[in-house]
């Protein structure tokens, strides 16, 4: 008798569109970006930052909603826990772009790296933290998108590039404003310019996020006798 294996939980969740198979690919594009400016002792300025803004588009995963429609069931039926997808989900669409993204500040030369990498966790949890709650249902892109137009509204009507500059130099703008600028720009924060509580309580924010999303999934109604 020919016994099969079960379905591998990352493949079947693979197969089924759940993570976004594109990122290794653009971070690697980044990762060559960086290396030749190195190189050729071109500046890094703002690639390590682009990729960033890009982050929020891996953190989708669209995993509740396809629990919901029954694409998961052949996992549920095999034992396969709603925690471990989640844990699954978690490392694949937040925690692996994280490590990219400190690994491409890490590798770029940036001007204070060891400060910007002590920074960088308030803004992966908050930016990906939101973004992964958030994509857990389709359209999963879409906190991510609208990040994007965000951030291009807010570069256009409110001089982002000046206040950056501006941070770095301590001149703080007003709480309110300063909170719109960390909202709307999450990578701003590595400025050393924001204070530390505000890093604080983005972390918390997102950390939040994170929490929420598993009890979220783990409570879901997904119907009929699914796990």
């Amino acid at each position: 008798m020919i016994r099969t294996r079960p379905p591998s939980a990352f493949r079947y969740l693979r197969l089924n569109g759940t993570f976004t198979s594109w990122f290794p690919f653009v971070f690697l594009l980044f990762l060559a970006w960086v290396l030749y400016s190195r190189v050729t002792a071109d500046p890094v300025r703002f690639s390590p930052y682009l990729f960033l803004v890009l982050l929020p588009l891996a953190a989708g995963t669209g995993l509740l909603t396809a629990a919901r429609s029954g694409r998961l069931d052949l996992l549920f039926g095999i034992g396969v826990t709603r925690l471990r997808l989640w844990s699954l989900a978690f490392v694949l669409a937040w925690l692996v772009p994280s490590l990219l993204a400190a690994l491409l500040f890490a590798v770029s030369g940036v001007r204070d790296t060891a400060f910007v990498l002590m920074r960088l966790p308030a803004v992966l949890l908050f930016a990906g933290g939101i973004s992964f709650a958030a994509g857990l249902v389709e359209m999963r892109y879409t906190i991510g998108v609208l990040w994007l137009l965000t951030r291009l509204i807010f570069m256009m009507t409110m001089g982002a590039l000046e206040q950056s500059v501006r941070l770095s130099r301590g001149d703080l703008p007003s709480p309110d404003k300063l909170m719109l600028m960390i909202v709307a720009l999450p990578e701003i924060m590595i400025e050393r310019g924001v204070p530390v509580p505000y890093l604080v309580a983005a972390a918390l924010i997102g950390s939040a996020a994170l929490i929420g999303s598993c009890s979220w999934f783990a409570r879901a109604d997904f119907g009929g006798k699914r796990s």
